[in-house]
């Protein structure tokens, strides 16, 4: 049947928004993953969930939207026990093109 894990945090990333802190709850079950989120930031609260699942071997897909209009994807394939590429974006659904962001990551590890 899976596990579940609840965490809670306290956080200042030097955003310059203040402290933020919440709590999130996160499942998991035969490599499927799912997680929800209550983050309190500048007196805003969001609320996000995610999903995460394996689609072939070595590919995982991740996706994650929140009450923010938020949406972030992305796409992660181990190409052998050394590399690694992600691809990620974050759309804001609001149409914000300003808060609109996409990657590219290679991990080299030795």
């Amino acid at each position: 049947p899976g596990h579940y894990t609840a965490t809670a945090f306290l956080s200042d990333a030097g955003s310059g928004k203040g402290v933020a802190y919440g709590c999130s709850v996160h499942s998991a079950a035969g490599g499927l993953q799912l997680a929800s989120e209550l983050r309190v930031s500048g007196g805003k609260a969001v609320v996000a969930a995610a999903v995460s699942a394996p689609i072939a071997k070595g590919i995982t897909a991740k996706a994650k939207v929140g009450t923010d209009s938020m949406l972030a994807l992305s796409l992660k394939h181990s190409l052998s026990k050394a590399v690694t590429a992600t691809f990620a974006g974050c759309v804001d659904l609001s149409l914000d093109p300003s808060k609109t962001k996409a990657g590219f990551h290679l991990a080299l590890s030795p």
